[in-house]
């Protein structure tokens, strides 16, 4: 449930229950340890505390998290840049601030750990928590007593729970639409933002106030400027003991340019508050001189107020926009319009659309969505009309007043097919704009729905220079005016529901992909990008100009990592154009993503529509690559490997020759030779940290770094393997691209390295076993988030996810996960597909440790013979198997001793021989050796079997 007020923190009359309500997001996950740390060390002090650790991004707000909040002294908030982006710590800190301010400074009660340090702290709010300072930079061994004092110290002081009624503002000093029942959903932070733009003027010491204690709400109609207005004055009504007086819209008036006829109609608001609310004799008094008696008399008494003025008509120049504030120090006044006023000196809180999560609980008021793919379908339709508070509601009432879609898939092709309910509004309001703005708004309509350089308009319109340019930026300036478009960054913006309003021209579509072509360059960069891929999907524009457009995007994408975008654009380019130089490029960005099938389809398209060798060759090796990823070697092998050379053909460049060389290495590895790619790759790596900055360093470097680091683990060398990952995932976070492709490989072999390296060292920390569990985990939830829980290299993670539980000592839940995974790998990728003979080995090592050596010789017993057929007899993951089932044949005691001797000797030499003695499952054989040799009455004990089958607990 999403829907608790937060006001009702205050009406709750809680018994006491905790001293320290902590609030944090799972968002930031470096921070989990951290609070992990804070609570244990406040729980020393003797403090009782509450802290919802499985709280997740959409869960709700529910009654018991409510009663914990009104139950405790004080809230703590590690207040990092994630936090304010979850939903439930919005809620909290928002509840947490109204309750605490009935009982004095708010300071006192909600305190801040701003982990960022005192130097970065502009992500806090409202003003009050920024000016508190109550504690900022990290949280250490060295500052822990500190933080610990100082909440101890608030504690004290606190006599109750924030929950314990006080008297509230007086109902009637506020008007009847800010104490009606609402319907309002989440915009805490734009909250917050007004509530510091009121207050800056308290709060020197954390930025310089506008010369106004006035904020203006912007955004286009329907945006929730309104409801805004009256959720933060019902929520912070406390804030504003002098009341909270409401002058009703101005902006239905007849004529929205006639300022005399704005400032006429206010004047009679004005007179009407004079009269009802504070019993001045308002009537006839000059117009010049009514703002300044109501300002005396507010003044007078002495208390806060709150002035807001709705639906301020756009474009009423600052002077004007003077004569609406009351000139008194205890009023403070917001105003909201679709748009501002340039050179105001008044705070802008300009209101976007509602986030996926608030779109989402708005529609969740009329509709509910049912399942996870209808919550998708409810996102996406969030996405496409902008987070739109009209549009959302008025989809989530019609489908709720759709008896007929009882299933789920008629709700998504209904939602799929709803349109935004806003656009005959905006429609109609752009019936009086200029034909120059609303050409500027049909370039903006041929584009992505992001900014793009008024140049850019330019270039398109014919409006480059000269007057031409002038009359272009006024136009800009009237669509401003009337909040069509916003400046964002030097760039312009339009709205997408407005784009789709005004719809598409052919004249200007034919113009702009040229324009676009010429701007670019060459290449393309930021939203650029996706300027050229949105004219490159548009059929309209012509083969020739779509085909250039989307390389420039497709080519961006695969260098930023995003393989999965790449693939997409390629894909959509070959439907425009087939050439062979786009169906390789596809299919190295789609081998990328694991979409292996369409790879091989591709290069092998490539390979038969060209005579020249040199492609040829290229396209069968990614061929190969492509059919090697997805488990088919034996293909492989006939296509390309058994045809060519073992080494990179001499008429490459030095970056292609690299590049085989890597892909080479990868093919020894998957055969089970890891020891025969180390010399190439470490070679490869030298001759890369020698070269200067290019395409050699940037591209190939991480690539062959990773693949060296995944031989090295294979080969006994886990530390190396560490380090590298680690360098090179490091690298991407310092260059700004923490979601590249190939530091989420960085940061799997990490964790595979770490539990590795922990089963053969001494003196391992088992922390270091459970972060990297951990890791795993969360990997396998992003990358089913980002490339679907059916692509092949999902499971892959799921597989390896899955297994680290073992290293845990949890066979439990090891072997529930991994037949989780096993069922799917089955249904998505077929029963004899090699990721799912490793989950079931996963499987059968599961049964081991649970000492179900039965279950689990039977299952080895069944896979040893596929991966003999699949892999190879010599293939580590093949020996690994015949190993384990000569343990369990003997653990087991199934009368088969003399077998099981066999097969775990046998395995031993060629692992050995294979990866070498100094590594884990060599040293596993040479154990499991020595124990088979034991007198039989041995074999069952624990010792023994803590040693043969390396099982972990958590301490």
């Amino acid at each position: 449930m999403h829907g608790f007020d937060p006001f009702r923190l205050s009406r709750t009359n809680p018994v006491h229950q905790f001293d320290v309500f902590i609030s944090f997001t799972r968002a930031d996950p470096a921070g989990s340890a951290v609070v992990r740390f804070i609570k244990g060390s406040l729980e020393s002090a003797g403090l009782r505390v509450f802290w919802d650790e499985d709280i997740e991004e959409f869960d709700g707000i529910t009654q018991d998290l409510v009663d914990a909040l009104a139950s405790t002294k004080v809230l703590l908030a590690y207040f990092s840049e994630q936090f304010p982006t979850r939903y439930a710590c919005q809620w909290e800190l928002t509840a947490a601030l109204i309750a605490a301010r009935r009982h004095g400074n708010p300071a006192d009660r909600v305190l801040v750990v701003n982990p960022e340090g005192p130097l970065k702290d502009s992500h806090l709010k409202p003003i009050e928590l920024a000016d508190a300072r109550f504690f900022a930079g990290p949280v250490t061994q060295d500052t822990i007593g500190t933080l610990v004092d100082r909440v101890v110290k608030k504690v004290r002081a606190a006599d109750c729970s924030l929950g314990t009624p006080r008297a509230p503002a007086d109902p009637a000093v506020m008007p009847a639409r800010i104490l009606r029942p609402r319907r309002f959903i989440g915009r805490y932070p734009d909250m917050w933002d007004v509530h510091s733009g009121l207050h800056a003027s308290d709060f020197p010491a954390v930025r310089l106030p506008e010369s106004r204690p006035a904020v203006m709400i912007q955004g286009i109609a329907g945006q929730g400027k309104t409801s805004l207005a009256e959720q933060y004055a019902y929520l912070y009504r406390d804030a504003f003991p002098g009341g909270v007086f409401w002058l009703e819209p101005f902006g239905a008036l007849p004529s929205h340019t006639n300022h005399e006829s704005v400032l006429s109609r206010y004047h009679a608001a004005l007179r009407d508050v004079a009269d009802s609310s504070h019993g001045l004799r308002a009537q006839g008094v000059d117009p010049t001189r009514l703002g300044k008696m109501i300002a005396d008399h507010l003044t007078g008494r002495r208390e806060r107020v709150l002035w807001v003025i709705d639906d301020v008509p756009a474009g009423i120049p600052p002077d004007v926009l003077d004569q609406l504030l009351i000139p008194s120090p205890v009023v403070r006044t917001i105003l909201t319009g679709r748009g501002g006023a340039p050179g105001w000196d008044v705070r802008s809180v300009r209101l976007q659309g509602l986030s996926h999560t608030d779109g989402r609980l708005l529609f969740a008021t009329g509709r509910e969505p049912a399942s996870d793919a209808e919550r998708a379908a409810v996102d996406d339709f969030v996405r496409r009309c902008d987070g739109h508070p009209m549009a959302i509601r008025g989809a989530a009432n019609a489908a709720r007043n759709r008896p007929d879609l009882i299933t789920s898939q008629k709700f998504i092709d209904h939602l799929d097919r709803t349109s935004p309910s806003v656009i005959r509004a905006i429609r109609d309001d752009l019936e009086n704009i200029s034909a120059l703005a609303r050409r500027i708004l049909r370039v903006a309509a041929v584009l992505a729905p992001v900014p793009f350089p008024a140049t850019l308009a330019g270039r398109i319109l014919g409006c480059a220079e000269g007057p031409a340019q002038e009359r272009l930026g006024s136009a800009a300036d009237e669509l401003a005016a009337s909040s069509f478009l916003s400046v964002i960054d030097g760039g312009w913006q339009v709205h997408r529901l407005v784009t789709e309003a005004v719809g598409a021209d052919e004249s200007i579509t034919s113009v702009a992909a040229p324009a676009v072509l010429a701007f670019l360059g060459g290449s393309a960069e930021g939203n650029l990008v996706q300027h050229a891929e949105t004219l490159g999907r548009n059929e309209a524009v012509a083969a020739s100009h779509r085909v250039s457009l989307l390389r420039l995007a497709g080519t961006f994408y695969e260098r930023q990592g995003n393989l999965v975008a790449a693939a997409e654009v390629f894909g959509e380019l070959l439907a425009v154009d087939d050439a062979v130089i786009d169906l390789l490029t596809a299919a190295r960005a789609e081998i990328g993503c694991g979409h292996y099938d369409k790879a091989v389809d591709h290069a092998r398209h490539a390979a038969a529509n060209t005579d020249d060798h040199q492609v040829k060759y290229r396209a069968k090796l990614l061929a190969a690559r492509a059919l090697d990823a997805r488990g088919d070697y034996r293909e492989a092998d006939r296509e390309f490997w058994d045809h060519h050379g073992r080494q990179p053909p001499v008429w490459m460049s030095d970056e292609e020759r690299l590049w085989t060389t890597l892909a080479i290495s990868v093919r020894q590895r998957q055969r089970g030779r890891p020891k025969d790619a180390v010399a190439s790759l470490q070679s490869a790596v030298t001759e890369l940290r020698a070269a200067p900055p290019g395409p050699l360093r940037d591209d190939i470097e991480p690539s062959v770094k990773l693949e060296l680091a995944r031989v090295l683990q294979l080969t006994g060398k886990a530390r190396q393997a560490r380090v590298l990952a680690r360098e090179v995932a490091d690298g991407y976070t310092e260059a700004g691209m923490p979601r590249h492709g190939r530091r989420l490989e960085a940061l799997v072999i990490q964790a595979e390295a770490t539990l590795t390296l922990d089963f053969t060292e001494l003196g391992a920390d088992p922390e270091s076993w459970r972060h990297s569990a951990t890791g795993l985990g969360e990997l396998k939830t992003h990358y089913a988030k980002l490339l679907g829980p059916e692509n092949p290299l999902t499971l892959e993670i799921w597989v390896k996810a899955d297994r680290a539980l073992l290293a845990l000592g949890q066979p439990e839940a090891a072997l529930a996960a991994l037949a989780a995974t096993d069922d799917e790998i089955a249904r998505r990728l077929g029963a004899n597909h090699l990721l799912r003979l490793r989950a079931r080995h996963g499987m059968a090592l599961a049964h081991g440790q649970l000492r179900e050596f039965h279950r689990q010789a039977a299952m080895l017993e069944d896979l040893l013979p596929q991966q003999i057929d699949t892999l190879g007899s010599h293939h580590p993951e093949t020996v690994e198997t015949q190993l384990d089932l000569g343990i369990a044949l003997v653990m087991g005691d199934c009368g088969q001793r003399k077998r099981a001797v066999d097969l775990v000797d046998a395995a031993a030499k060629t692992l050995r021989s294979v990866l070498g003695p100094n590594v884990d499952l060599s040293a596993k054989a040479t154990t499991a050796q020595w124990v088979l040799r034991l007198p039989h009455w041995m074999v069952g004990s624990y010792l023994v079997f803590e040693r043969i089958l390396g099982t972990k607990k958590e301490n």
